[in-house]
Parts: C-alpha cells; sequence; structure tokens
C-alpha cells in the first residue's frame, strides 16, 4: 500500500487549461552560433485564449535575416505568463529529419531576455540521436495587454 502512495505521488499530471488569456509578445532576437556567425529573427506570439493548455500548439510566423528553418509559418507553446516573465517554445523539424527547440525566457523592455537553440541530429543506425547546443540569442519583448491584436493577428 505505501508503494502505491508513493507511486501516486511521482506520476505528473498535464498542465491544466489557463483560466485566463495569456497577453500577446513582440520579441526580436540575436543569435549567434558557435561558429561566431549570427542571425536575426522575430515575430509575435499572439494571446493564447482562455482554455488553453500550455501544451497546445498556437500558430505564428517567424521573420528574419535568416535562410534557417527557424523563419516561416511555425506553432509555439505558451508555458509560462506573468509581468515580468514569459516563456514560449518553438519546434521545428528541418527536412534532413533533424529538429531544433528554441527556448524564450522574455522580460518586458529595458531587461535582459534571452532565447536557446537545441539541436538534436537522429542516427538512424543507432536508434538514437546527438543533442547540440546550436545558438543562444539576446531578445528584446514588448508585452502586450489583453486584446492586442498587433502585426499577424
Amino acid at each position: 500500500m505505501m508503494s502505491l502512495l508513493l507511486l501516486a505521488a511521482t506520476v505528473q499530471m498535464p498542465a491544466p487549461p489557463i483560466a485566463k488569456p495569456r497577453p500577446a509578445t513582440t520579441w526580436s532576437c540575436l543569435f549567434n552560433r558557435a561558429d561566431a556567425s549570427e542571425f536575426k529573427i522575430n515575430g509575435t506570439f499572439a494571446e493564447a485564449p482562455v482554455g488553453t493548455s500550455p501544451n497546445d500548439p498556437l500558430p505564428t510566423t517567424i521573420k528574419g535575416d535568416s535562410t534557417t528553418p527557424f523563419v516561416g509559418a511555425k506553432s509555439y507553446k505558451a508555458f509560462e505568463s506573468s509581468n515580468d516573465n514569459r516563456v514560449y517554445m518553438v519546434h521545428i523539424r528541418d527536412k534532413d529529419d533533424s529538429s531544433y527547440t528554441v527556448l524564450f525566457s522574455l522580460t518586458p523592455k529595458g531587461k535582459l531576455s534571452i532565447a536557446t537553440i537545441t539541436r538534436y541530429i537522429p542516427e538512424p543506425a543507432t536508434g538514437s540521436g546527438k543533442l547540440h547546443a546550436y545558438a543562444t540569442g539576446y531578445c528584446n519583448a514588448t508585452f502586450h495587454p489583453i486584446g492586442y491584436k498587433g502585426p499577424g493577428q
């Protein structure tokens, strides 16, 4: 019986749907790759409506000066939203079957915001793959109020 209680205590439940909308955020990031090259991307994460789960993908369009797989129509997940911090994730699959995860930790204008990109490269021969740190970026973000209907919305 005790082991059943311990097992129940370790089971993680999915995050519940949000009770109030998550406001939109406009952002712009300058990324530096390990080879010292740079690229810029920017966009707006639209308002997440009431009832959205943090695991629900929401549409966005990313623009930039890059020919990387990061530019174009994508989807994102809104994990956290407060007055001081907003956390978003964009997962991108490339044509070579590798994938990228962009994790944004954004703060209001005037404060340091960062984003990191990791790349997963599958290795079919072994059935596993390798995870690489791909790029780190410094970002500027504007936190919008509920109801913002800016570009791309």
